[in-house]
């Protein structure tokens, strides 16, 4: 059977229980003793991701921020079916937290708020935090560049 909730076997002496990737073990009983099986070893690892930020303009004018779309996209190993990337994707520009996505499907976007960063040019990263079937991933660097608005003569 799967690792999800599957039930092992040794022989004629059932061993263990598997739920949630992981291994739990008694002894078996009876004068053949224990099944030699360690308690609480790992079945299943986590899954490899990576994760891909894009940014719908390279450049947006201070004050309307609200116009950039980011999107986040997670990915795990392609075959592997029934472990989509859930949870939540945090960008930073640097230290400082721009937005955080809710992955649905192994994507997600957002949308900057109005005068939210200041001018200036921004490295911007899509840090996934993973889930209990998948592994933590990072983006590459996106650049935004927010100019100043034009000033009236």
């Amino acid at each position: 059977m799967n690792a999800r909730g599957a039930l092992i076997a040794l022989g004629s002496a059932a061993c263990c229980t598997l739920m949630a990737g992981t291994a739990t073990a008694s002894p078996a009983s009876g004068s053949h003793g224990s099944a030699g099986v360690s308690t609480d070893s790992h079945v299943r690892s986590q899954l490899p991701t990576s994760t891909a930020l894009t940014v719908s303009a390279v450049k947006v004018v201070f004050g309307h921020e609200q116009t950039e779309r980011l999107t986040v996209t997670v990915t795990g190993p392609d075959g592997v079916s029934g472990d989509t990337p859930t949870g939540l994707v945090t960008i930073t520009a640097g230290s400082n937290v721009v937005t955080t996505v809710s992955l649905v499907g192994g994507s997600g976007t957002a949308m900057l708020t109005a005068t939210q960063l200041h001018p200036g040019i921004y490295s911007l990263i899509a840090n996934y935090a993973g889930d209990l079937a998948n592994n933590a991933s990072a983006s590459g660097a996106q650049t935004l560049v927010v100019i100043p608005p034009p000033v009236s003569p």
